[in-house]
């Protein structure tokens, strides 16, 4: 029996993005998957205009903007609940290389993966995305091979910590299992946290860079730069709060005075905000300038302690310079 694939995309006043990445999926055979285009309560006119050229497309308005994590969630509901086997998840402003489908899918069922990303290219051929990784230090989100020329030296099958909710096919057993995105972080870290989940559920996660999609990160949340420092720097923290080992809280949490003045020093005050509104709803605005201050306290009194190494050689233990490496990168 044939699997049955829906591909979603989520649009968002992208409309031009939109339409040109649903052509692309025409090259891999219209019979073979169904578009579902959710419309993320758009600003422009979208819904006319993509009815206007691709009148077939099923297309749901969501009444606001519930973000990436909200708005793919409700394609995905629709998707399970009409017999889809596979969602392939796309961001509107990608181009889908033909054979790309084919291509994920067969890695699916050769690793019994519950998750397959393709290699994300950018339009001048340089790789964006070849899986990615999660920092074991800091437990930030890094994409492999991200800025480099692709020579194809990311040929094979591999497993990878996550891959970029800009493009996965996903198995209905894992939405089945762990749920779908979780909404709390709106934009940004949901295609980490999803496959972490699915990934400590059991199932694989891999990278099939023979499936390739061209990405532009022209979406109108890609050009709100203040939109996506904001939630990088917010979604850090719930995703660490979430799955990084005590360890790596404590050290989060005492190099948090550096964390800010860096923001501060690039200027990136979105980023501020977003570090801001993690502690205030967790912990109550006044406990959150609290503990900013006593980990400020801490932090400088630390880096004060620095210059005492000198009277530090003749103790039994490792100098103030080794003992603080770990907490000041």
């Amino acid at each position: 029996m044939k699997d049955s694939i829906f591909v979603v995309i989520l649009n968002f006043s992208c409309v031009k993005e939109t339409i040109k990445c649903i052509k692309s999926l025409h090259g891999e055979g219209a019979k073979d998957h169904e578009i579902l285009v959710i419309d993320n309560a758009s600003e422009d006119n979208s819904l006319q205009l993509i009815k206007a050229v691709l009148p077939r497309i099923k297309i749901i308005q969501n009444n606001e903007n519930l973000g990436y994590a909200g708005g793919n969630n409700v394609g995905i509901k629709d998707a399970l609940g009409n017999g889809a086997d596979y969602i392939l998840i796309l961001n509107p402003d990608v181009l889908v290389k033909k054979g790309t489908i084919k291509q994920l899918l067969a890695a699916a069922k050769a690793t019994s993966a519950g998750i397959v990303g393709p290699k994300i290219l950018t339009p001048n051929g340089k790789i964006w995305s070849g899986g990615g990784v999660i920092d074991k230090k800091r437990f930030t989100a890094g994409l492999i091979g991200l800025g480099e020329a692709d020579r194809g030296q990311y040929p094979a099958i591999k497993n990878v910590d996550f891959v970029s909710g800009t493009a996965m096919l996903v198995k209905k057993e894992v939405f089945e299992k762990v749920g779908p995105f979780d909404e709390r972080y709106f934009l940004y870290y949901e295609d980490v946290d999803f496959c972490r989940r699915a990934e400590k559920a059991g199932f694989k996660v891999v990278l099939a860079p023979l499936a390739v999609v061209i990405h532009k990160e022209s979406s109108a949340v890609s050009q709100k730069s203040g939109l996506k420092e904001y939630y990088l720097a917010r979604n850090h923290w719930l995703f660490l709060a979430r799955w990084a080992p005590w360890r790596v809280k404590i050290r989060e949490i005492l190099r948090l005075p550096k964390t800010i003045f860096d923001h501060w020093r690039k200027k990136e005050f979105r980023a501020l905000a977003g570090v801001m509104s993690y502690f205030v709803q967790k912990t109550g605005i006044l406990l959150a300038c609290f503990w900013i201050a006593v980990a400020f306290g801490i932090y400088f009194l630390l880096w004060f302690f620095r210059f005492l190494e000198p009277w530090q050689k003749s103790l039994p233990v490792m100098s103030v310079k080794e003992s603080l490496r770990y907490l000041w990168p």
